[in-house]
């Protein structure tokens, strides 16, 4: 990984909690690990594969079921969750846990609701128009 995390993706993870997760990203963290590596770990799908999408735009044509296949997964992935916020916004947290876990509120999980539906319109416009 770029910022040198030892990442580790579990699809499907055990979990307590009122929701399943589909999946879950983690990567052990040190006291010594910089809070913006934290940050930057957390939000980096978003950039990431909205820029995937803008570039299979380039090299893709805006139909058929290439195009609809990428919206959908570049959306789907680059969507923040309400934990990817909570890290974001706490670092310190997941820092002390040792771990990418913060305890998520409903103002996050609200903004990751609507997060989700501007990256997919966002999308969309990138891959289809």
């Amino acid at each position: 990984m770029l910022t040198g995390l030892p990442a580790n993706i579990t699809l499907l993870p055990d979990w307590e909690g009122s929701q399943q997760p589909l999946g879950r990203f983690n990567a052990d963290l040190d006291p010594s690990t910089p809070l913006w590596v934290i940050r930057a770990t957390a939000l980096a799908p978003i950039p990431l594969f909205v820029g995937l999408a803008a570039l299979l735009r380039l090299t893709v044509p805006p139909t058929g079921p290439v195009a609809i296949g990428a919206f959908f997964l570049c959306s789907y992935w680059a969507a923040p969750s309400g934990g990817d916020l909570a890290i974001a916004r706490r670092p310190t947290q997941a820092r002390t846990a040792g771990e990418f876990l913060a305890a998520t509120t409903t103002r996050e999980v609200v903004i990751s609701d609507i997060a989700t539906v501007a990256i997919c319109i966002l999308v969309a416009v990138v891959v289809l128009v």
